[in-house]
């Protein structure tokens, strides 16, 4: 059974480049509720699949 559930969570994520450096980066808000009653820590990464472009 999962610790955590995601709610309202968009699929998409609007990047933008830095001038100096060319690094994408964006932001992702998002709910996500603990739905086990144990005390839990979670860590949260997102990584592009395959060979994922920004548009």
């Amino acid at each position: 059974m999962p610790s955590f559930e995601f709610a309202a969570c968009p699929t998409r994520v609007n990047l933008t480049v830095a001038a100096d450096t060319q690094a994408q980066s964006g932001m992702l808000n998002s709910t996500i509720r603990k739905v086990t009653a144990q005390r839990q820590i979670g860590r949260i990464r997102i990584e592009a699949l395959g060979d994922a472009k920004p548009e």
